[in-house]
């Protein structure tokens, strides 16, 4: 299982299940920094971690896009 920039979701709710399940298979933990109905971002959850995702509905869809993905963890987190 890989998430990268660039991946197209038929939906926001399939973005985050997708998502939930990759943080689990690598054993870290996510918080959501932001969520409406045009943009989802989720950074690790902690504080002074790099890892990031970004992603942004496509428009006149319902399709959400990976439009940034920073997978470097400093930290060493428990699942």
């Amino acid at each position: 299982m890989h998430i990268e920039v660039g991946e197209l979701f038929p939906s926001k709710q399939q973005l985050q299940l997708q998502l939930g399940s990759y943080a689990l298979a690598n054993r870290f933990q996510i918080r959501v920094f932001k969520s409406d109905t045009t943009h989802y971002q989720v950074r690790c959850i902690v504080e002074d971690c790099n890892c990031q995702l970004h992603a942004a509905k496509v428009p006149n869809s319902n399709y959400f896009q990976i439009t940034k993905f920073d997978n470097q963890h400093i930290c060493f987190t428990e699942a």
